[in-house]
């Protein structure tokens, strides 16, 4: 299933020595950046698809590793403070090893951590029954696996693929599972405290026999709230982008972007709520040519009003990729489009690249990012999170005019972003991606990603955590 760039991109991860890097924002951060997983990672092939952090000394970052170059595991790394500690998870559950024509044995594709005693990681693992979903929860201590979406996955595909928490008694997971006619199915996995639910979503919605639906992102606001997004195949075989609203029983599927996507491809890629009468979700769909444009839904309590945003900067391919709203008059869509140039980029021979739009309120505000700095056009943005009005942080990439690509972490102070890169220090590297970052307030964010080493044989992608403070 072709999937947006920019959501499927690699991020990886393995461990060196631990280097410090002036950050160029307002505050002047100090990020220190290390390798995980250098011991567990045989392999070189590792990511990191997600961090979560709860306080400015305790966050965890998951992903996976590769065992010998040829299995690939799922593993958390939990920062204490002091140093980031790695551990494999999923071991009671992924005894399929690398089989059945999966491409991962087992991988960790989302982390939330609400406390220091609870956190819990989601993705994929495979057994001899094929690949399933599955989430692990952390007490403080150890940490334990549960495989979700048994019963419905009898065609041996299934993924965790988001997941979020409002209380240590209240989480959703969302995903895919494969049914009798491999069809790829929507599914949502709902915790209680004691045990995991699992329900099947969009399926009044995802009406062709071998199309394909699919939760992509999850944000739950209360106990009694929570929106998933993603997409579905309708009676025609086109694709349309999905949402879900949980009201603390039931959930109620909803088609969005539905006037926009006259060329049949939408997608939600990212959803986030201020309360539970405002959310924003953001994806992208088909225009009329073909071509890939950026939008977003605004969700007032009772309707969706979809709106394109990054038209005047977009020529052929654009893409919201992360929401996060601070408050209802506030909110940061962050994305890539394509610009007309003369270098070729990872989207063909136009320019990639990244962008923010700003919700005042009133209206969408788009603003091209690190234009100075993405000399090479092949610019990647990933995650966005924002503390308040003044404060935002952003992961991505930029290529140079050298042909190098840097990971950055980038700050918005209410008017400006300025941009630190924070995988320059370890040596010999020719690409970095910071792939995911969380913030705990303006004082103290942690981010994750991937760079690849010059002079070496073949694909080997370390990995890397970075955390700043402005104590």
């Amino acid at each position: 299933m072709k999937r947006n760039f920019a959501i499927r991109m690699m991020l990886i991860i393995s461990l060196v020595i631990p280097a410090l890097s002036l950050a160029a924002n307002a505050s002047s951060s100090i990020w220190l950046s290390r390798e995980v997983a250098i011991q567990l990672n045989a392999g070189n092939n590792a990511k990191i698809t997600s961090v979560s952090c709860a306080t400015a000394h305790f966050c965890v970052a998951g992903g996976y590793f590769e065992l010998n170059n040829t299995f690939p595991e799922a593993f958390v790394s939990t920062y204490n403070g002091m140093g980031w500690h790695d551990q494999e998870i999923t071991g009671s559950l992924n005894v399929g090893g690398y089989g059945g024509g999966y491409a991962v044995s087992a991988s960790v594709n989302s982390v939330k951590c609400l406390t220091t005693t609870f956190c819990v990681a989601g993705g994929t693992f495979v057994n001899p029954g094929g690949g399933q979903a599955f989430v692990s929860e952390y007490n403080g201590k150890v940490w334990t696996d549960y495989e979700l979406a048994r019963l419905f996955n009898p065609g041996g595909n299934a993924s965790v693929t988001s997941l979020d928490c409002s209380s240590p008694t209240s989480c959703v997971a969302g995903g895919y599972y494969e049914d009798n006619h491999q069809s790829r199915q929507a599914f949502v996995s709902k915790w209680d405290g004691a045990k995991w639910t699992d329900h099947e979503i969009a399926s009044s919605l995802n009406l062709d026999l071998h199309g394909v639906a699919e939760v992509t992102t999850v944000n739950c606001d209360s106990t009694v709230f929570c929106v998933v997004g993603g997409f579905y195949t309708d009676a025609l075989g086109e694709q349309q982008a999905l949402v879900s609203i949980f009201n603390g029983k039931t959930w109620s599927d909803q088609t969005v972007g539905g006037l926009l996507n006259v060329g049949n491809y939408a997608e939600i890629n990212s959803v986030d709520c201020a309360s539970k009468i405002f959310c924003v979700a953001g994806g992208q769909y088909a225009d009329a040519n073909g071509a890939q444009q950026a939008f977003i839904s605004k969700f007032n309590g009772k309707n969706w009003a979809d709106h394109q945003i990054a038209s005047l900067l977009n020529s052929n391919r654009a893409s919201a990729n992360s929401v996060s709203c601070a408050t209802p008059s506030f909110c940061v869509v962050v994305g890539f489009y394509s610009d007309v140039g003369q270098h070729f980029s990872e989207v063909g021979p136009l320019r990639q690249d990244a962008f923010a739009s700003v919700f005042n309120g009133s209206r969408w505000i788009d603003q091209e990012l690190l234009g100075q700095l993405n000399l090479g056009g092949a610019a990647r943005v990933s995650s966005v999170v924002c503390k308040s009005q003044l404060f935002c942080a952003m992961s991505g990439s930029f290529l140079d005019g050298a042909g190098t690509g840097h990971a950055i972490i980038s700050f918005y102070n209410g008017r400006t972003w300025k941009s630190s890169n924070v995988a320059d220090s370890f040596a010999n590297t020719y690409w970095s991606n910071a792939s995911s970052v969380s913030c705990v307030s303006n004082l103290f964010c942690a981010s994750g990603g991937y760079y690849l080493p010059q002079g070496v044989i073949g694909y080997q992608a370390q990995a890397f955590v970075t955390s700043n403070s402005n104590f």
